[in-house]
């Protein structure tokens, strides 16, 4: 279980850093592109993928915390 939240929380951080990088790229297009065109793709394309990245590492935070607890009750049944 220990090797199953280490390979989430690798995941997690990958992605937090992801999601960065994808934001600040979001903010220098939208500098940049300041016709219709432009924000339309941002509003088409990278606008939407944000909140759906913000979930997914949302709930691998909470897979991870489950993984966790699961692994020390198994360590230690008396565990509550």
């Amino acid at each position: 279980m220990k090797h199953v939240s280490h390979d989430l929380t690798g995941c997690c951080n990958r992605l937090t850093r992801m999601n960065n990088l994808l934001d600040d790229r979001t903010q220098a297009l939208a500098e940049g592109w300041k016709d219709q065109v432009g924000r339309g793709f941002v509003q088409n394309h990278l606008a939407p993928a944000v909140p759906q990245i913000n979930l997914l590492i949302s709930e691998l935070s909470v897979a991870i915390e489950q993984f966790e607890g699961i692994a020390r009750q198994l360590q230690d049944p008396d565990l509550k």
